[in-house]
């Protein structure tokens, strides 16, 4: 575990000795005396508690510390404030804590000396002064350069941040950045006491060997939060843990930021997890961090949970953000274009899809592999870059030009797979190869390090002169080879091809070719998907069928819509095929993940009797799909409820067809009831609602 032990120190002496006061877990500030015993005053002369200090007294001896850091003087005088060096030595950590550009200074740099001049009669004394100790031996060029070269150098790591990102996207940025681009300095875990003292804990350290401990990483995103960015940021320490992390304040609330523990250690380049961004203290809780408390020792209450599930959670590739989007590959290989505001996936956009399910193979033996995707993703202006284990393929932002860039095969590197890419200072993509994402042991107890080969593919401006366009790819879907396919097909193996829109047909002789087979024709056409199976095609004659669809050309008449909707949301899908396809094709649509758990009820549009007929319904699942079996092709809508819409025979609208819907039949009839749904009480479609509909419905119980 990530950890740095912190200690708080507490030491005292006799009057006239050194004393040391504990001001903050990481550091001490000094107290001496100064001069002699004279006037005894009030109690209420000298303030004794922080809490005690007003206002005004508070801010002008901030000003004061603030002045003197800025100016690097060495002398503070503290005698008119009649305050105790511990209200000092408070008000000098608030001023630490809240302005973390004085990250050279810690409180044990502040001697603060009292003077027995003046004391009450409880034996307590008013600070005289204090005085400032520099690091570098108070060589202030020095330590000059070191705070230009931190500020730079932050300056830099925002430098891909815009006025146009929110504070959370902001926060994200950094986040990623960090874990990215630095390592956990694992020297703090060493047996070799010379090698742990090693360990960096300091942001100038950290920025300057790229590697830091806890402690580093979270004054680091401290520093850039708060004093570039302007966004509150604290430290929450825990002693019992051994472990420092961030809270942060955006939109209206505080949130945990964990970025030490979403660096994967050891370090995997272009890896980076979103376990610890943006949790509340009850998830912090439920995922092993306790007993902290914050640096200024005041109280905040971390209660939002809007992100403790969030989306973030299931990505260990960087988040860019491009045109109002957020693009990333998830933890099971889906590559997503989303929304920046709403967090929901752009299914109209090409450039969310998914990507080949890959296995990474432990120890070369090509039967025992990794559960985890390491599939990494870079971007080089709008094209990304990402890899299965031996391919790396590049992409526009915008889904387009799918090419491969590079194959690898393990055989050919002493079975090392992709587990990283990169794109060095020269602008050159690389992969780096590796027998093992972390040293492990195999199957027969063997301890089995990590190594790593570095792949040189090309300079990013050749990329396009060594690529392969993908067959499939949205550019190039005019190319299927669909005797390719119909030899997959052939060898009882499932197929999966992606169309585009203006050519969208499946040709006869490939259904036919899986006829009676249990494989999957897989059609990819922008954001939707059709699934044939061939145990699913019945007739003997099949035709080519067009599969593109579209979405609420308004084909059906709202009139008739409203004898069947009460507000609820509906989509109207229209197919381009006209007639019988001859098979069961199982359409995907995108919803809405809102609508999760949801019933979509699948109403045929007839447009003989305009009317719509029940089909069917179909649950959305936890991603907002829905599936619509469908054997001919017209148009559909779908209304989503809790419960089926337009079930024949179902009068009470319930989404069951029961004695109860038999009885309010009978009463209907007679003239003794209206209370019912119209619509689904004309079950033979003829337009009216006779005994006949009754009878039918009676048949169905009967059943």
């Amino acid at each position: 575990m990530k950890e740095k032990n912190f200690k708080r120190k507490f030491l005292a002496a006799t009057l006239g000795a050194l004393i040391v006061v504990n001001i903050m877990s990481l550091c001490d500030l000094s107290v001496v005396k100064l001069g002699n015993f004279s006037a005894n005053l009030n109690s209420d002369e000298i303030t004794t508690s922080v809490d005690d200090v007003t206002d005004e007294t508070r801010e002008s001896l901030k000003q004061d510390i603030i002045y003197a850091l800025d100016n690097f003087e060495t002398r503070i005088p503290l005698s008119d404030y009649n305050i105790t060096t511990d209200v000092f030595s408070s008000i000098a950590s608030e001023v630490l804590e809240q302005n973390p550009q004085y990250f050279y200074i810690a409180i044990n740099s502040f001697t603060a000396g009292y003077s027995l001049n003046k004391y009450n009669s409880t034996g307590l004394f008013v600070a005289s002064s204090a005085t400032i100790n520099y690091p570098e031996n108070g060589d202030t060029e020095a330590i000059k350069n070191k705070i230009n070269f931190v500020s730079e150098t932050a300056d830099q790591i925002i430098s891909g941040i815009d006025d146009s990102m929110s504070d959370i996207e902001k926060a994200l940025y950094v986040h990623d950045y960090l874990a990215l681009n630095y390592k956990y300095d694992e020297r703090i875990h060493s047996s070799d006491p010379n090698e742990r003292s090693q360990s960096v804990f300091d942001i100038y350290n950290f920025f300057s060997q790229g590697t830091g401990v806890c402690q580093a990483y979270t004054t680091a995103y401290k520093y850039i939060m708060q004093y570039k960015l302007g966004i509150p940021s604290k430290m929450a320490i825990s002693s019992s843990m051994g472990h420092a992390w961030n809270i942060i304040y955006v939109n209206g609330n505080w949130y945990h930021v964990d970025v030490t523990w979403d660096d994967p250690t050891p370090d995997m380049e272009g890896t980076v997890n979103h376990n610890y961004f943006l949790m509340s203290d009850e998830a912090m809780l439920a995922n092993d961090h306790h007993d902290w408390r914050i640096s200024d020792d005041k109280t905040y209450s971390c209660s939002d949970t809007s992100y403790d599930s969030y989306w973030w959670h299931d990505v260990s590739t960087e988040i860019y953000r491009i045109d109002g989007k957020w693009y990333s590959v998830d933890n099971e290989g889906e590559f997503a274009a989303r929304d920046v505001n709403t967090g929901e996936t752009d299914t109209s956009s090409a450039a969310s899809f998914s990507i080949e399910r890959d296995r990474w193979y432990a120890w070369n033996s090509g039967t025992v592999y990794w559960c985890g995707n390491y599939t990494v993703l870079i971007k080089s202006g709008t094209t990304f870059f990402y890899n299965t284990t031996e391919n790396v393929y590049a992409i526009n932002a915008d889904g387009s030009n799918k090419r491969l860039v590079a194959n690898i095969p393990k055989s050919e590197h002493n079975g090392y797979q992709i587990f990283g890419l990169g794109i060095d200072e020269n602008n050159n993509l690389y992969a780096i190869l590796q027998n093992n994402p972390q040293d492990t042991q195999d199957e027969n107890g063997n301890t089995v390090t990590v190594q790593k080969e570095i792949y040189n593919i090309a300079n990013i401006a050749d990329i396009d002169s060594i690529a392969t366009p993908v067959d499939g790819d949205s550019s190039d879907t005019e190319n299927i080879d669909w005797n390719q396919v119909n030899q997959i097909i052939s060898q009882d193996s499932s197929v999966e091809v992606s169309l585009s829109s203006e050519n969208a047909t499946l040709p006869s002789d490939v259904v036919e070719n899986a006829k009676g087979k249990d494989v999957n024709i897989i059609v990819n056409i922008d954001s939707y998907q059709w699934t044939v199976n061939g145990l699913d095609v019945s007739d003997e004659n099949v035709a080519d069928v067009n599969l593109g669809v579209n979405e609420n050309k308004g084909i059906v008449p709202e009139n008739i819509t409203d004898k069947y909707t009460d507000g609820q949301k509906t989509v109207e899908v229209n197919l381009d095929y006209e007639g019988q396809f001859g098979y069961t094709a199982n359409l995907k649509i995108y919803l809405g993940k809102e609508y999760a758990g949801k019933t979509a009820s699948i109403l045929h549009y007839d447009t003989e009797n305009a009317r719509l007929a029940y089909q069917g319904v179909s649950v959305v699942d936890s991603d907002g799909n829905a599936e619509l079996p469908l054997r001919h092709a017209s148009s559909y809508m779908l209304v989503i409820d809790d419960k089926p819409v337009g079930l024949p025979g179902d009068l009470n609208a319930d989404g069951n067809v029961d004695l109860t819907d038999y009885m309010r039949f009978k009463q209907y009839l007679i003239g003794q009831s209206s209370d019912i749904k119209l619509v689904n009480a004309d079950v033979d479609g003829d337009n009216r609602i006779t005994i006949k509909d009754a009878v039918l419905v009676s048949k169905q119980l009967l059943n």
